[in-house]
């Protein structure tokens, strides 16, 4: 969600703005943190470190969530087709049991389906703050 723009800057312009300076970019989610980042030559550096100063107040819309909710249940539907990630899925939920460290990152299609943009936001603005970099 944090690349589908800002209040300034459409979609079009967040991805233009990272490949007119050459950057290798992208961002994942684990267990425990969610790692933004951008590879560029030095001198990219500081306009790189602007750029995702703004996308840190990404606009988060309704629509762009709807869509984004399909792209995840694509993504978990991917790995459950990989023997190795589900078998660590597995585990991960026989260890840990009902704790939330036993759930998959992604979620499960019925969690995604359920989600609410307002949820979306909210977690967003409660998790993605200063205190929490």
């Amino acid at each position: 969600m944090v690349f589908k723009g800002t209040q300034r800057l459409s979609p079009f312009e967040v991805n233009e703005a990272f490949d007119r300076t050459g950057a290798q970019y992208n961002a994942f989610t684990s267990e425990e943190n969610t790692v933004f980042y951008a590879a560029v030559l030095p001198e990219y550096l500081a306009e790189i470190t602007k750029l995702w100063i703004e996308m840190m107040r990404p606009s988060l819309r309704t629509e762009d969530f709807n869509i984004e909710k399909n792209v995840i249940k694509e993504e978990i539907a991917m790995y459950k087709d990989q023997p190795n990630y589900d078998v660590l899925d597995r585990c991960r939920a026989l260890y840990f049991g009902g704790h939330p460290c036993g759930h998959s990152v992604l979620g499960t299609e019925e969690t995604i389906d359920a989600m609410t943009a307002e949820q979306m936001r909210g977690y967003f603005t409660g998790r993605y703050a200063p205190n929490n970099m």
